[in-house]
């Protein structure tokens, strides 16, 4: 099992040793001059043929902090003879589809950021990074090792928060939780005394939104970030008194108090960020990430927005758990042509040419070992209410557990949704699931 706690002072995080057609938007090629002196860049490349080097990236964020950061610049000042093409997408889904199609015909860009979860899908196609530095440097890179080896570098930490307004906590009388029953309490009393507010602000049309109940919380019902993987294991793994079916008994009952509004499947993540913002609704789930959208898009309310980890356990005196998650895995195509040169990219990604900068505006936690971030104090809240939390380090799944989920066709994310439609029989669904996973293993 492995897990982390993560003891902070202040308001600063440190990464330290200690820590335990194919839906792209459009292609924008950035070819910056060689400002910046050889004195400042000792290392900096003045001879050598031209080079194009292709990063993909579906993170909106992201792409936008290339440009305003002005990555194609910097890098130029160390490598005038590379041009940085960067192919945009609009979400995962999309993405991780246009490069399985590129894949199979050998043309995949030299530099893909990838989510957790598709590490294993892509890692055949994926070349070898462990002699980088960045990889030595990083807290995460070796956790998510594929059979044995390197393929992907993090670049962000998550840790996943719930967004309240204490305003409305307040005129409903409610503090906040500290259990799961709790959680169910406190929502059902702000939808009693507040009709027109939404308790929890969802939006399920996306199917992901529901990540932080149906994605995360079986893990933190095991205590174990690899319970994916513990379940290719398993012939029955959805039985009775496993902690997904009693991580998902509870997701059932906070769906069935309808705590959402009055349609969490008719709106999608945009809009119910919205609704949280304008202070339609009580609380949100997110990660650290959706701070700077809050903060972007309301202010002025800035000294009434708290946050408290999600309270999975079931009395004030079990273990408190949490989750983490690396993410932004940078890799390389193995078929590239300019290994070489996307790796000399890595390592300029993860140094202090580039990182702390960018991380400090990504509003994520570092992974890189001795970095350190400002967190806000809306986030410092829940830091600091909940200081012996652990901290699980959580593992999207390898590729046994992806090669099931593919052949029985389980969907966390959807099931989530459809589980918000009242008379959902959870028991049923779970025998069948039994029924499927057992045939495919």
């Amino acid at each position: 099992m492995k897990k982390r706690k993560l003891l902070m002072a202040g308001m600063v995080i440190a990464a330290c040793l200690t820590m335990a057609g194919c839906g792209k938007e459009n292609t924008v090629e950035t070819n910056a001059g060689s400002s910046g002196s050889e004195a400042q860049q000792p290392e900096r490349e003045t001879t050598g043929e031209n080079i194009v080097l292709t990063i993909a990236t579906s993170d909106a964020t992201q792409q936008s902090l290339f440009e305003s950061l002005e990555l194609a610049k910097k890098f130029s000042e160390l490598y005038p003879n590379v041009t940085l093409e960067i192919e945009k997408f609009q979400e995962s889904g999309e993405f991780e589809n246009a490069m399985k199609i590129r894949a199979a015909s050998n043309s995949l860009p030299d530099i893909m950021f990838f989510k957790p979860t598709a590490l294993s899908k892509f890692g055949e196609h994926l070349a070898e990074l462990d002699d980088l530095e960045a990889v030595s440097s990083n807290l995460y890179a070796a956790e998510y090792a594929i059979d044995g080896s390197i393929k992907g570098i993090p670049e962000t930490s998550s840790r996943e928060f719930v967004f309240y307004w204490k305003s409305i906590f307040e005129e409903c009388g409610v503090e906040v939780p500290d259990t799961w029953e709790e959680l169910i309490q406190v929502s059902t009393v702000i939808k009693e005394k507040m009709p027109d507010v939404a308790p929890i602000a969802m939006g399920g049309k996306d199917e992901w939104p529901d990540y932080p109940f149906n994605e995360y919380m079986p893990s933190l019902e095991a205590k174990d970030g690899q319970y994916w993987n513990i379940m290719a294991q398993q012939d029955t793994p959805f039985e009775a008194g496993s902690p997904i079916n009693i991580a998902y008994h509870k997701i059932q009952k906070l769906y069935d108090a309808q705590v959402f509004g009055p349609d969490p499947q008719g709106i999608g993540f945009d809009q119910a960020r919205a609704m949280f913002s304008s202070q339609q609704a009580g609380m949100i789930l997110a990660g650290s990430w959706v701070y700077k959208d809050i903060a972007d898009a309301a202010p002025d309310k800035l000294d009434d927005l708290g946050t408290f980890y999600l309270p999975t356990r079931d009395t004030k005196s079990d273990e408190f758990v949490t989750i983490s998650q690396a993410d932004g895995f940078l890799t390389i195509s193995k078929t590239s042509k300019n290994i070489d040169m996307a790796k000399k990219f890595a390592e300029f990604y993860y140094g202090e040419e580039w990182y702390p900068d960018y991380i400090q505006e990504m509003g994520y936690l570092p992974t890189v070992k001795d970095v350190e971030v400002q967190l806000e104090a809306a986030m410092m809240e829940a830091v600091d209410r909940q200081k012996d939390v652990t901290i699980i380090l959580y593992d999207g799944g390898g590729t046994e557990f992806n090669r099931i989920v593919s052949e029985v066709k389980f969907d966390y994310k959807k099931l989530g949704t459809e589980m918000m439609t009242p008379g959902f029989d959870l028991e049923k669904r779970f025998e069948t699931l039994n029924e499927l996973w057992k045939d495919a293993r």
